[in-house]
């Protein structure tokens, strides 16, 4: 009786030490995984997990590029800037070519990823006399920190980058 309760024992114990084992390395691989998903940066800095944190506030145009060209001294429009709040609101206000204020108000949505924000309920912008008027309802994100913003976005065959700072 004794050599069954004490092979039981022995038994139970080989057992819950391979259970806890497994565990362990279980536990182990899902806190890398956490840790490598909530380190994961844009293309040109920020942490995708401080998205949303870090996109509410007003961004002011700083730079404009088309087709990795720094065109802002020929863009058409001055003031611009874009605001980011809850509920999904967006806003941007902006002189036009005319230097008339333009303000507008639509709504904003983040992918599953974080890396696209899809933007609804604005018009296109006449941003220079050679691309005349741009739009984008799909805006990949670049760089987003507590300071910078960056995003493109591809209209008329020409990839358009936006790069703002905090306002």
């Amino acid at each position: 009786m004794f050599v069954k309760n004490t092979t039981k024992i022995c038994l139970i114990r080989l057992f819950t030490k391979k259970v806890m084992k497994k565990l362990s390395i279980n536990i182990l691989f899902s806190m890398l995984f956490l840790l490598f998903v909530s380190c994961e940066k844009y293309e040109a800095g920020g942490l995708i997990s401080k998205s949303e944190k870090n996109l509410f506030k007003t961004w002011k145009l700083q730079q404009y590029l088309r087709n990795n060209t720094n065109e802002t001294g020929s863009i058409l429009i001055s003031n611009y800037e874009e605001t980011y709040s809850d509920n999904n609101v967006y806003s941007r206000i902006y002189n036009n070519k005319d230097n008339r204020v333009m303000n507008e108000t639509g709504s904003w949505q983040l992918d599953t990823e974080q890396k696209i924000i899809q933007i609804s309920g604005v018009s296109s912008i006449e941003i220079t006399t050679i691309t005349g008027t741009i739009s984008a309802s799909n805006r990949t994100i670049t760089k987003l920190t507590k300071n910078e913003f960056w995003y493109t976005f591809i209209n008329g065959g020409d990839k358009h980058e936006f790069r703002l700072i905090k306002k």
